[in-house]
């Protein structure tokens, strides 16, 4: 954890200075691809087309996430009051199921505030947050009051997660990459957020024992 800590470490210093809110995000999103942009460092017709897709399904989930009762209660319930920084960018395919549940989250509990950056712009906070020595996103990172690194959730629910390393470590996929994400799209609009959403509330258990 003393990676992590020594990460976040200057943003708790600085007042999350640079980072955004989610109306930021959202407006920053919007901006770019009125001028046929994207975030990040790579920028091609690819990257576009996984971005505008990663409007649509943010716009649409924000109004129609249902959030577990057990996890505004748990939540609501920590004395201490919590910032959720996210780690993610436009064209992140994953980044709008998890980001959703988070701003919901916050949008229900008066202790939890959530903060966006992004991951090319912030490679030293990113370096300390890898999943299998890869940049995957999005990564939310949970911090108290005091600035202490509490938890981290990300990049997505273990069932895609161990579908794409599964897919990665196979040297002969059956399907194409493509496939992939859309196979990947589909777990998670049957899932409906339960998974990930139930993996947070193990970590706000692991808090309280």
């Amino acid at each position: 954890m003393i990676k992590e800590q020594e990460a976040i470490g200057p943003w708790y210093e600085s007042d999350y200075e640079g980072s955004m809110t989610f109306e930021a995000f959202v407006d920053l999103t919007a901006q770019l691809h009125a001028q046929g942009l994207t975030t990040g460092n790579v920028q091609n017709e690819m990257m576009m087309k996984y971005s505008l897709l990663g409007e649509q399904r943010l716009s649409r989930l924000i109004k129609t996430q249902k959030l577990d009762d057990r996890l505004v209660s748990m939540m609501s319930a920590l004395p201490d009051h919590y910032t959720i920084l996210v780690i993610t960018e436009a064209w992140c395919g994953d980044g709008p199921f998890g980001i959703v549940i988070f701003e919901l989250l916050a949008r229900l509990c008066t202790n939890v505030t959530t903060r966006y950056v992004l991951r090319d712009d912030n490679p030293a906070l990113m370096d300390a947050f890898h999943t299998d020595g890869g940049s995957a996103i999005p990564i939310a990172i949970c911090i108290d009051s005091k600035g202490q690194f509490v938890w981290r959730w990300g990049p997505r629910p273990k069932p895609v997660q161990d579908r794409i390393k599964a897919y990665k470590s196979d040297p002969n996929p059956t399907m194409s990459y493509e496939d992939l994400i859309v196979e990947n799209q589909k777990w998670y609009n049957n899932d409906k957020g339960v998974t990930a959403q139930n993996e947070v509330m193990r970590l706000i258990e692991k808090m309280v024992c």
